[in-house]
């Protein structure tokens, strides 16, 4: 399940539910929003996701995460989709800002956003997409193979030594957020 959620797989073992497509939806829109803003008219959106070189670090890295999740090819019809939206003052803070100043009914919204919610499933965004966002939303980022550094940094009682990185089993965790038994952890991962 976690090999399928880092690379993007189309065989999901659940489906997405609404509200966290909303919640993608939100954190994207956001991000294309500034990057929509940052760029002279008539350039490419995908030339506006390139970090500055001035970032820091945190920002770098989540620039270039954004950027390579959004232009993948699993992903690069959902994140065109939301650019035109954007474009088109159809974006999710567009509508809810509508909604606040009155100019749309929370149902109007609602009818609204369920169209794109729609649109972003049929897009490509899925269990495997939302996941990878919202765990490196979090700070949880694809393992890398494990070094002969690494293991000689455990201690004898097998505990990590300060200043080395903590092994999160997040498998395991995800089959939780599924409400898998405990016994499923070894078959799915």
């Amino acid at each position: 399940m976690l090999k399928g959620i880092w690379n993007l797989s189309d065989n999901c073992l659940s489906e997405v539910e609404d509200r966290h497509v909303v919640d993608a939806i939100s954190i994207v829109d956001k991000h294309l929003c500034e990057v929509l803003n940052a760029i002279p008219a008539g350039t490419d959106w995908k030339a506006g996701l390139n970090p500055y070189d001035d970032d820091g670090e945190s920002i770098h890295t989540y620039y270039s995460f954004l950027k390579s999740f959004l232009t993948g090819t699993q992903l690069v019809a959902f994140a065109q989709k939301r650019v035109d939206a954007i474009k088109d003052g159809r974006g999710f803070h567009h509508l809810m800002q509508a909604v606040e100043n009155g100019e749309d009914t929370a149902e109007g919204m609602k009818a609204k956003l369920d169209a794109q919610i729609e649109d972003a499933k049929g897009a490509g965004l899925n269990f495997n997409a939302v996941a990878k966002l919202f765990l490196h939303d979090v700070g949880v980022v694809q393992p890398k193979a494990p070094s002969r550094r690494r293991r000689k940094n455990a201690n004898k009682d097998g505990t990590r030594s300060p200043g080395t990185h903590m092994i999160i089993n997040v498998a395991k965790f995800l089959n939780r957020c599924l409400g898998m038994p405990p016994n499923a952890d070894e078959s799915f991962n």
